[in-house]
């Protein structure tokens, strides 16, 4: 499950938010720090992750930590739905 959220949550990273062509995206980059994202492209994640997954991005939950990288985001995301099962 975790491949396919980095699949997905990579194919929208390279198709909408990065503008130099990149088509093969390191999941473990760091989109932030080296402004490959700002802080417009993380609120389209946040749009793109609740409507394809059917989730809540909590305010307090929009942390570089959970945002700063393909890898970051699934692990983030299986956290998220996890939180939502047991609820």
């Amino acid at each position: 499950m975790t491949r396919d959220l980095q699949l997905t949550l990579s194919r929208f990273v390279t198709t909408n938010l990065l503008n130099d062509g990149t088509e093969d995206l390191d999941t473990a980059f760091d989109l932030l720090s080296t402004d490959m994202i700002d802080s417009i492209g993380v609120m389209q994640l946040i749009a793109f992750v609740e409507k394809e997954f059917g989730l809540k991005v909590p305010p307090q939950d929009v942390t570089f930590e959970n945002f700063v990288s393909v890898n970051a985001m699934a692990h983030y995301l299986m956290t998220l739905k996890s939180r939502k099962s047991n609820a």
